[in-house]
């Protein structure tokens, strides 16, 4: 699998990003200092997580912040949509990534050490704001998925992060452990979807929270937006801050203070 990995899947990510020009050292900006980073800034944010590591795109980060662009930012316009480039051309592989692969795990990896460099020491808003984020049954746990973990723990919630399962009675069960009052799930294939709604069904009933907020996020939901209410979910989100956003709107109405 490594040797496979190595060979073949990782130089087709590579050549995914192959028109993006290689920065000289990560010293020269491509977008501009005042707006925070671009569209081609992510791409080469994505293009250095996959060909040169953790430390050339945390070079770019810690440049955008000696720049003065604050964390918020980098989150938003750098991060967040640089771990969703690299989902959608891991999904654009097809079997290779079916499993959590050795490129996959680097990939978190790298993420994760960003979102420790960057997070502040966020106290948390009370354990009422508890949100579970997890992965649509037999699905693996994506970059994205990383980044809506960090959006929401930034925003002071006290976040339960689900490893992959492979049934909806497994995600009930995590549900039933600790009193939740939103939980995000992404969906990022097809063949996900006849299954979900007689899901979030299940997470409803096992949930001690009858206003249990659920929230649809992942590569199905953005090329489906009517995903959410087609199948009894409160709302979806296409990214981080959307998905922070929507929660608090569920947490608001729920306690009457939106």
């Amino acid at each position: 699998m490594t040797s496979v990995i190595e060979g073949e899947v990782i130089p087709r990510l590579l050549k995914a990003y192959r028109h993006v020009e290689p920065p000289p050292h990560v010293s020269a900006r491509v977008g501009s200092q005042a707006d925070g980073p671009c569209d081609q800034d992510v791409d080469t944010f994505a293009r250095l997580l996959v060909s040169d590591g953790c430390g050339a795109a945390m070079a770019l980060v810690n440049r955008f912040r000696r720049d003065g662009v604050d964390d918020d930012a980098i989150y938003a316009h750098l991060l967040d949509p640089g771990a969703r480039r690299l989902d959608d051309q891991m999904n654009g592989l097809g079997d290779a990534f079916t499993d959590v692969s050795l490129a996959t795990e680097r990939l978190h990896r790298i993420l994760h050490e960003l979102d420790r460099e960057l997070l502040c020491d966020t106290e948390l808003r009370g354990l009422e704001r508890r949100v579970l984020v997890a992965n649509a049954p037999g699905e693996d746990t994506t970059c994205a998925d990383l980044m809506v973990a960090a959006f929401f723990h930034r925003a002071g919630w006290d976040v339960v992060e689900a490893p992959p399962v492979e049934t909806y009675d497994a995600l009930m069960h995590l549900v039933r452990e600790d009193w939740l009052a939103v939980a995000h799930l992404s969906v990022s294939r097809p063949c996900r979807v006849p299954g979900l709604a007689r899901g979030l069904e299940g997470l409803r009933r096992a949930s001690d929270n009858q206003n249990l907020g659920i929230i649809l996020g992942g590569a199905v939901v953005r090329g489906e937006p009517s995903l959410a209410a087609r199948v009894g979910a409160d709302g979806s989100a296409l990214t981080g801050p959307e998905a922070v956003e929507r929660a608090e709107d569920l947490l608001g109405a729920a306690t009457g203070t939106c």
